[in-house]
């Protein structure tokens, strides 16, 4: 009978600390960090009840990459529209500027390298070798159009070289190339830059 009543205090003591070193083995708490070796899934009580992180989350990952992955809707609601940014390499803001509007702080760099951005105030470049604006409209609809901005009288103009993306000028010449069935025609400025000159052929040979 002594047997019986010293096991039952031994297993129970048993049962705590195994229970203990099972809890501290997956999550432990400090002061300043929440360590785990294992996943962790945080559900709140109820599903209009949100979790709030006041001053941001850092992801940083055991790898060089990091990855912030989000199974829902990911909004960012703060009280300014660039507070609520999500920033990316630590330079590359982006966020919502105005109603309906994506801001990107940054240039674009597309799948083979080409860029899209603005360097100077007013003025987007894209760096490519070729831009195409391809529609399946009627002839008589412009494929591409030029106009001025809703609501300004501003001077509507198409230039084509002179300066580049930077403001700086250059001695590049300026040809328009067009086609009727497979034989090109071009339009360019004569060497003196004082008249146009209409000849058949393709701009890279001007």
């Amino acid at each position: 009978m002594k047997e019986k009543w010293l096991l039952v205090p031994v297993v129970a003591v048993f049962a705590v600390l195994l229970s203990v070193s099972v809890v501290h083995a997956a999550l432990t708490f400090t002061s300043t960090a929440v360590t785990s070796d294992g996943a962790i899934t945080l559900t709140t009580g109820a599903v209009s009840t949100a979790v709030t992180v006041t001053y941001g989350i850092n992801a940083n990952a055991a790898t060089t990459t990091d990855s912030l992955y989000v199974g829902g809707v990911l909004q960012h609601t703060g009280g300014t529209a660039s507070g609520t940014a999500l920033v990316i390499g630590g330079d590359v803001p982006v966020f919502r500027s105005a109603a309906n509007t994506l801001k990107v702080q940054g240039t674009i760099a597309l799948q083979n390298s080409e860029t899209i951005g603005n360097s100077t105030n007013n003025v987007v470049f894209v760096n490519s070798t070729s831009v195409v604006a391809a529609t399946s409209s009627a002839t008589t609809t412009p494929g591409l159009w030029v106009s001025k901005q809703a609501g300004t009288a501003s001077t509507t103009t198409l230039q084509i070289g002179g300066m580049d993306e930077n403001g700086e000028t250059h001695s590049g010449k300026s040809c328009i190339q067009m086609w009727r069935g497979n034989r090109p025609s071009k339009v360019y400025l004569d060497a003196a830059g004082t008249a146009l000159v209409v000849a058949v052929g393709t701009c890279s040979d001007t």
